[in-house]
């Protein structure tokens, strides 16, 4: 039952977007590495653009290279198979560590303090896990922005997206 809504009301999507999960790590481990190395150089105004034009950026200088979708990937499939993998197990677990801590608020709420302290800990546990899947999510990205920025012609269509901001 919890997997059946966490997968129809997309529970990770909604928890990524209040911590900007996934805002902050586009922008952070893609956009300003993809930014660096096409040899853009960017000035202060065109570095806050990233965030409002973050999805709108993704999908032009890197989704055009890195695309799940079979057949359409300019780079090697593997390293998107590879940093998609790791994401899943990333999202799997948070939402495990939401629904924990929720069950554990719930517990201590109720008074029942020895399962709370029981949740609280695996939630815990389970932060240390989130943060080394989320390294793993990185190295595997950092393999897609190399890929993508092997040839020439793709760095100066980057740099161009860039300079355009």
């Amino acid at each position: 039952m919890l997997a059946a809504f966490s997968r129809i009301f997309k529970l990770h999507d909604r928890i990524s977007d209040i911590f900007l999960i996934r805002q902050r790590f586009d922008v952070s481990e893609i956009l300003f590495p993809l930014a660096i190395g096409s040899g853009a150089s960017l000035n202060i105004d065109q570095i806050r653009t990233f965030k409002k034009e973050r999805n709108s950026l993704m999908y032009k200088v890197f989704y055009k290279y890195a695309s799940s979708t079979p057949g359409k990937a300019v780079i090697d499939s593997h390293y998107i198979t590879m940093a998609l993998d790791q994401w899943c197990w990333y999202w799997i677990v948070l939402e495990v560590t939401f629904l924990g801590f929720v069950l554990a608020a719930t517990f201590l709420i109720t008074g029942r303090y020895f399962l709370a302290a029981i949740f609280f800990a695996g939630v815990l546990g389970t932060v240390g896990v989130l943060q080394f899947i989320r390294n793993l999510c990185s190295d595997y990205t950092l393999q897609e922005v190399e890929a993508i920025l092997e040839k020439s012609n793709r760095k100066v269509q980057i740099a161009e997206v860039f300079r355009a901001l």
